[in-house]
């Protein structure tokens, strides 16, 4: 039997039924922070956490990208 956190869990970035980001976005973020933007400022503009940013910029989130 499948529960719903399992069809979560295999779901990633666009795809995932929660993702606020889009492919764009991560890859808008990640040249963003390039420049030197500060991570609280790229969240504030993306209505998203600071540490939703942190993992986008250090690979741990979005690896797939």
């Amino acid at each position: 039997m499948t529960t719903s956190l399992d069809l979560y869990a295999t779901r990633r970035g666009v795809k995932h039924p929660r993702a606020k980001l889009t492919e764009d976005d991560v890859h808008l973020i990640r040249a963003l922070s390039k420049e030197g933007l500060s991570q609280r400022v790229i969240a504030r503009k993306f209505y998203v956490s600071k540490r939703a940013i942190e993992a986008i910029v250090t690979g741990t989130g979005w690896k797939h990208i």
